[in-house]
């Protein structure tokens, strides 16, 4: 229960100090494995192709494509990969469409606390973002 409490404080400093001075909403997102919690921002997009993944640790990669559409959220997709020895292997993909975009830090959570298990692996995965418009 203390790992989920400390997880949703990091939530709420990942989207208070990154969403300062900035002009349009951005996906707040936390992801932990190995017991490192690290805080990541992905910003709107009207080209998904282009955007990248992030490394989680060694075993895991994370994408998330915040889709822009006429100015507002058309989509959120979000990756999860494993990484093989040879290639990045899907492990679950979720999608949201026109999600609500939250005024406050410390608003819903968009994706809740999501737990992944890589049976291959032998190794968690636990990420939880949420979509928030920046302050003026």
């Amino acid at each position: 229960m203390r790992r989920i409490c400390d997880f949703r404080l990091a939530i709420a400093f990942c989207i208070l100090v990154p969403a300062l001075g900035h002009a349009s909403p951005a996906l707040h997102c936390l992801l932990e494995h190995g017991g490192e919690t690290r805080a990541v921002r992905f910003t709107p997009t009207s080209d998904p192709y282009r955007v990248e993944s992030v490394d989680v640790g060694s075993a895991f990669r994370f994408k998330a494509v915040v889709y822009r559409e006429d100015e507002r959220i058309a989509y959120v997709k979000l990756y999860t990969y494993h990484q093989s020895p040879r290639r990045a292997v899907l492990l679950h993909q979720a999608s949201y469409r026109s999600p609500a975009v939250e005024a406050v830090a410390g608003a819903r959570s968009l994706t809740g606390d999501q737990r992944l298990f890589s049976a291959r692996l032998g190794m968690e995965f636990l990420y939880n973002c949420t979509l928030l418009e920046a302050l003026p």
